[in-house]
Formats: C-alpha cells, structure tokens, sequence
C-alpha cells in the first residue's frame, strides 16, 4: 500500500511511496499491476470527485502519463 502524496491539478505529478508490504507484491520477472482508490467517497461539496489522467495514445506527447522509480535502500 501506498499514499498519494500530492492531491492534483493540471499537470501535476503524483508521488506515492511504496510501503514494505507493498514491495513484496512488486514483480522482478514481469508486469506489475497498480491501482488508485479514494479513501475517502468524496467530500460532500455536491461537485465531481475524481482523478484524470492521460493515456499514452493521446496525441499529445507532453501529456503521455510518466512512471519514473526511484530506489532506495
């Protein structure tokens, strides 16, 4: 399990740290498979929750979505 350290906006990044439990489901020989969740329904404002993100089909290439790792001991 990880938590999104940074709630948004246009062009943001989101930075999530992978706790040790998580680690251990982190494939060394294939794909990985992550996932978002709210913790939380919404925030009762009567306006739209959610979180967007582009696909690497989008024409265009500044939006492509971005998986940088960084490891550390």
């Amino acid at each position: 399990m990880g938590i999104v350290s940074n709630q948004g906006g246009s062009g943001t990044t989101y930075n999530v740290d992978l706790n040790e439990d998580a680690l251990s489901f982190i494939s060394k020989e294939g794909r990985t498979q992550l996932r978002l969740y709210f913790s939380l329904d919404d925030n009762d404002d009567q306006g739209a929750d959610f979180a967007g993100f582009y696909s690497a089909n989008n024409n265009n290439a500044a939006r492509h979505p971005r998986l940088v790792v960084t490891y550390q001991e």
